[in-house]
């Protein structure tokens, strides 16, 4: 699981979750930063490229990584405190 939170300042941004995850990006291009935060990416992307019409401070934009639905519906059920069926 992750996110990705939009900035219109993708170099101060980058600094400052450097600062606060104290470690190096995985991924650092111009316009996608993304951190391995808890087996999850946390990214930082340019709103201009990813989201050009989204309004600053109004949230960030949560995901599911995984191989197949299965792995999901497994990783949901444990969040959840259930067992995989």
């Amino acid at each position: 699981m992750g996110a990705y939170v939009s900035t219109d300042d993708m170099a101060t941004s980058e600094c400052f979750y450097r600062t606060l995850f104290d470690r190096d990006p995985l991924i650092a291009l111009d316009d996608f930063v993304a951190f391995d935060i808890a087996g999850g990416w946390f990214a930082i992307v340019s709103r201009d490229r990813y989201a050009p019409n989204s309004i600053a401070g109004t949230g960030s934009i949560p995901y599911i990584q995984s191989a197949t639905l299965e792995d999901v519906r497994a990783s949901v059920s444990r969040a959840r405190g259930g067992t995989k069926r």
